[in-house]
């Protein structure tokens, strides 16, 4: 009898990206954007901002950004950014 494929297998050989060479809405800014940003989600992460809640500041960088004529996502995105624990996984 074969050898049973493994679940990760069979997902890893049906995966399809859905968008091609997709870059995420941080992946778009300039470098200099991106590290201002990344110090704001830093400082988040480290405790540095008490009492603020995830939403509220994340609609807080969509603004700045908007003035800063930067780009970003939605409010979604924005939360799954701030969630991303390195710049490896923004």
């Amino acid at each position: 009898m074969a050898k049973a494929k493994s679940l990760l297998a069979d997902i890893t050989a049906s995966v399809r990206n859905h968008r091609p060479g997709f870059r995420a809405w941080f992946e778009l800014l300039p470098d200099a954007a991106q590290q201002e940003l990344g110090s704001v989600r830093e400082a988040f992460h480290a405790g540095k901002m008490p009492g603020v809640q995830k939403r509220a500041l994340a609609r807080a960088v969509m603004e700045a950004a908007k003035d800063r004529g930067w780009k970003t996502s939605g409010i979604q995105g924005v939360l799954a950014w701030l969630d991303a624990r390195n710049d490896a996984a923004s």
